[in-house]
């Protein structure tokens, strides 16, 4: 049940990736990435479910694919 909390601190868009598509959002399925806006104060909060499946809390200007 760890958290973890991306923040951008550059006007760069970043990629997050995670292994397998284990990044879960609540919608039809398992994604694997995460690109933030291309603004400093970008976002993402996921909590661990298991060792390899990340659930999203809550996300601020990016998306998930």
């Amino acid at each position: 049940g760890r958290s973890l909390t991306f923040l951008t601190g550059t006007d760069f868009a970043h990629v997050f990736t995670f292994t397998g598509s284990s990044l879960r959002d609540g919608t039809t399925g398992a994604s694997i990435t995460w690109t933030s806006a291309a603004f400093a104060g970008s976002a993402l909060t996921v909590r661990a479910v298991s060792a390899t499946l990340w659930n999203v809390e809550s996300m601020n200007l990016g998306a998930i694919a």
